[in-house]
Order: structure tokens, then sequence, then C-alpha cells
């Protein structure tokens, strides 16, 4: 039954106090853990953003490499190989005319089997020569033209699991990038037997001829042949064709390929007397002011291998000019 006034009701149970209230009446009192259960999850969410805001920044601004996601899933074949004997690999260059250099080895000129060659190169088809030297035990070579400058090394090629390797060849204008490659710098492993089968085919197979051995070797390796970095095979034709892609090649170029500007050439590849290469080398690049770091970068090593061989030059320049190939 109720009863009125400070009468209180005979069954009535009071309510538990929340945990902490005050004695003596007063509303809920919040739980004192609240706070730092706050503190934590605000907490972990500002961490979740400054990490996702990084993920984010390191996108947008990282460069890719090749081996970001590298996961080694299959065995490394260059392991397996031997190690580089430095007396079974060469490296060679080609040696037509005096214009470039004099050469110790001679070997058997190969006629353009077809009209139609670039004057320029009507002997390159005696590159194919290459493809003998396991006749004097070489097992690799890697060919450089005589129009190069290797600025670092490049002994890492000779561990390639392939037989044939090349850069792909570069134009200032169209086509400009194109997958075929470019025959001035190449890797290959020496087989008399492949080259007897070039020599059987370079007549009868069809290509363009003006660019001579450059056309077959394309046609004869297609697709087989190992398409190498741009910093094997530097073609100054990148230099004017993109300058940004240069600038970034140049970094970490092994070889520089003077096809747009020679500094040691005159007139129509006229011969440059040895004492007069620097000041040749100024007026191509007077003439050619694009190429002008490329063409000082010739000429202190042409300074560094005259202070090196400047009595075997000496004595080069005294011998008898000799008609010939050499290589």
């Amino acid at each position: 039954m109720f009863k009125l006034g400070n009468a209180s009701y005979r069954d009535y149970i009071p309510l538990p106090r929340w945990e902490g209230e005050a004695r003596g009446g007063g509303g809920p009192r919040r739980d004192a853990a609240s706070p730092r259960r706050r503190a934590l999850v605000f907490g972990l969410l500002a961490a979740s953003l400054l990490v996702n805001v990084r993920f984010v920044w390191v996108l947008a601004t990282a460069w890719p490499a090749p081996l970001d996601d590298y996961q080694g899933l299959r065995p490394r074949a260059l392991a397996s190989t031997r190690p580089v004997n430095p007396q079974d690999h060469a490296i060679v260059t080609g040696l037509y005319t005096d214009a470039f250099a004099s050469a110790p080895t001679p070997i058997e000129r190969i006629a353009p089997p077809h009209a139609g060659v670039h004057r320029h190169f009507l002997d390159q088809y005696s590159k194919l020569q290459l493809w003998t030297l396991d006749r004097k035990g070489y097992k690799a070579a890697v060919y450089v033209d005589a129009d190069t400058l290797v600025k670092r090394s490049f002994d890492e090629l000779f561990r390639l699991p392939y037989t044939f390797a090349a850069v792909p060849d570069v134009y200032t204008s169209s086509p400009g990038y194109v997958t075929a490659f470019n025959a001035g710098v190449l890797f290959l492993r020496p087989d008399s037997a492949l080259y007897a089968d070039m020599a059987s085919k370079i007549a009868s197979a069809r290509y363009p001829p003006k660019e001579a051995e450059q056309a077959f070797l394309n046609l004869y390796f297609g697709a087989e042949a190992l398409r190498l970095p741009y910093a094997y095979n530097a073609n100054l034709a990148i230099r004017q064709r993109t300058p940004a892609l240069w600038d970034a090649l140049a970094r970490e170029a092994r070889v520089v390929h003077y096809t747009m500007a020679k500094p040691f050439l005159q007139g129509d590849y006229e011969e440059v007397p040895l004492a007069e290469l620097e000041r040749n080398a100024a007026r191509v690049a007077r003439q050619k002011p694009l190429f002008r770091k490329e063409i000082d970068e010739w000429v202190a090593a042409w300074g560094a291998t005259k202070r090196a061989y400047g009595a075997e030059l000496e004595r080069c320049e005294g011998l008898s000019r000799k008609p010939g190939v050499h290589a």
C-alpha cells in the first residue's frame, strides 16, 4: 500500500548506486577509464592516418626500380654459371680504315652480298667474323664499335646465360625508338658452326640492304636476341630525341655511342692526325653544341689514353700504313 508524505512503501527495495556515486545522491559519475580509452582510440586513428599518408606519399614520389617487388621465385640462373675466366673472353672492336686506328689481328673481309649498302657500311659484314673467335679459344665476346666510349665496366655481360644480346636502336626521327637492335654493341658466344650458317644465308635472306650486317643480324636472331638496357649502348640519338631520358641514362651508362657527333673524324669520315684530335674535337663541338658535354668527355678520355700509352702511340704513328681490314 502507498502512504502519503514521508511515508514509504514497505516493499520498496532501493536501486543500487552508480559506481563511484558520491554519498548523498547526485547523478551518475563517468567511468574514470573512459578518457584513457578514448585517448587510445584517437591515438590509433592518428597513427593509421599518418601511415596511410606516408604510404600515399611514397607511391607518389618514389621512382620504381626493377627489383622493388623481387621475390626470388625461380632459381638464380647467373648463380649457376661459372666465374668469368679472363683468358677465354674478349672485348673486341672493328677497325676498317686509318680514320679510326691500327689493329693487330687481320681478318678476311666479307664483301656485301647485295647492292644498296650504305657506303659507310661496306665493310660491316666482316663483323660476322666475331663468331669465329672460338677458334682462338674465346667462349664469350663483347663487341663495341670504334666510335664508342666505355665509361664503366660491363663485365656482368660475360655472365649472361644467353648466346646473343644487343641494345634496341634509336633514331632521331621516325620511327624513333624501335625493337630492332643496334649492332654497335653486341654480346655473343662465338660459334664457328653458327658463323658458317650465317655466311651461307646472307646472300639469300631477305632484309633491307642499306644497314648491312645490322639488318641481317636482326633477321637472323629476331626475337631470340636478348634486348639489353640503353645503358650498354647509349646512342647519342637519345640525347637529341629525348633529353630528359638522356640525363637519367647518363648516370649509369656503360658505353656511349657517338653516332651523331664523331670528335675523331673530319669531313666525311676523313682521318684526323693524332696530334690534331683535340683541335678537331673542339671544331665538332662548335658545329654540334648539343653534344658538347659528351665531346668533352671523349677528349678527357683521349687525354688519359695518351698519358697511359704515349710510347705505343708514337710507335704506331711511325709504322707504315698498310691497306686491309683489321679487327
